[in-house]
């Protein structure tokens, strides 16, 4: 195990920041502090590096407490969202700082500092002012001003943030090729749950200071544990029902032996992309399947795939429904579709 947090607690102008926060990163691993704004991801990895000191709890790397070590001695690498490069260094002195604090012979940093640029690709920009660059390559000189002292763990604070969307991808591929490469266990702070998805190996969801799932992509998306974490990661329709000696009725329908479940309400999540949309009624529904009608009110085109919104008949309710672009039948609004979906593919919350 790389990195141990238990009962990590923080207090800020005497409010909690962080509540009883406990983590374990294993080495290799490339981990996502995700969740919204003010839920306490920076405050917990700047507890991490020593850039803030905790209320209580045990922060532990590779076996070592860390409570001990200043900031600038425990073996990690902030990369934070404003860069903090030195505008009157060139590229060379920006990557070389550390090194050069270490008192490290001149010739060694030289052969650090290149391969670093070239592993960053700015090979050939040792000498450009740090003002000349674009944003891209400002965030590639702090990444490999990171990597220079060949840090336990790498502690990254919405690096992509300031970036535009081409260069975000660009920029968040180029990281967890070097994470690969260079086998680095680290730690991502982003409220992108797109980021989260492509590049972590495990998601830690926080809200509120706290940690409130800790899971793959997959089981975090296919099984939130709560409406707030399934709703974060993209629509969602959700649906009611009750069930009455076993069976479901659920928008005028009822689905036989749904349940061991004597009585009750239930509530439904199902994805959009779980939905299915056709022109005409059909009379062929699995045991689990539910079938309703509903007129579209809007047609919204995205590049990957267009969100029929509908307005269910009688209840009023408005359901999301993703299709791709080749349709055997014309989408028209204000014209009424039939919308179909599985309870195996819905998600009881």
């Amino acid at each position: 195990m790389t990195l141990a947090i238990k009962q990590l607690n923080v207090k800020l102008n005497k409010q909690a920041i962080l509540k009883n926060v406990s983590l374990e990163v294993s080495k290799g691993e490339y981990l996502a502090l995700l969740g919204p704004s003010g839920s306490g991801k920076t405050t917990l990895l700047k507890t991490i590096a020593g850039l803030i000191e905790p209320s209580d709890g045990q922060v532990k790397l590779n076996g070592q407490d860390l409570s001990q070590l200043p900031p600038n001695e425990r073996p990690i690498s902030v990369v934070f969202q404003d860069m903090r490069l030195f505008p009157h260094y060139n590229v060379f002195e920006n990557v070389a700082f550390s090194l050069r604090l270490k008192k490290i012979n001149n010739n060694v940093i030289k052969q650090k500092v290149a391969s670093l640029l070239a592993d960053v690709q700015l090979t050939g920009y040792d000498s450009y002012p740090i003002q000349s660059l674009s944003g891209g390559q400002q965030q590639r000189v702090a990444l490999a001003r990171g990597l220079a002292m060949d840090p336990q763990l790498l502690l990254l604070d919405e690096p992509f943030s300031g970036l535009d969307e081409p260069l975000r991808r660009e920029m968040g591929q180029l990281i967890s090729a070097l994470h690969h490469d260079k086998g680095l266990t680290t730690i991502l702070v982003t409220h992108d749950k797109r980021e989260a998805i492509e590049f972590a190996d495990r998601i830690a969801f926080m809200q509120g200071g706290e940690i409130l799932q800790i899971d793959d992509a997959e089981q975090i998306i296919s099984q939130p544990q709560s409406s707030y974490i399934a709703d974060f990661f993209g629509k969602a329709n959700h649906f009611e029902g009750v069930i009455r000696q076993g069976d479901l009725y659920i928008l005028g329908q009822k689905v036989k032996n749904f349940s061991e479940q004597i009585g009750g309400q239930v509530r439904f999540m199902v994805r959009p992309s779980r939905m299915e949309m056709f022109e005409e009624e059909i009379d062929w529904l699995d045991q689990k399947e539910i079938i309703c009608r509903g007129r579209l009110t809007r047609l919204i085109r995205y590049p990957e795939f267009q969100e029929a919104v509908l307005e269910i008949d009688k209840s009023g309710q408005t359901v999301y429904v993703n299709l791709g672009y080749h349709q055997t039948f014309e989408l028209k609004e204000g014209k009424s579709y039939y919308i179909k979906f599985s309870l195996i593919d819905a998600l009881i919350i």
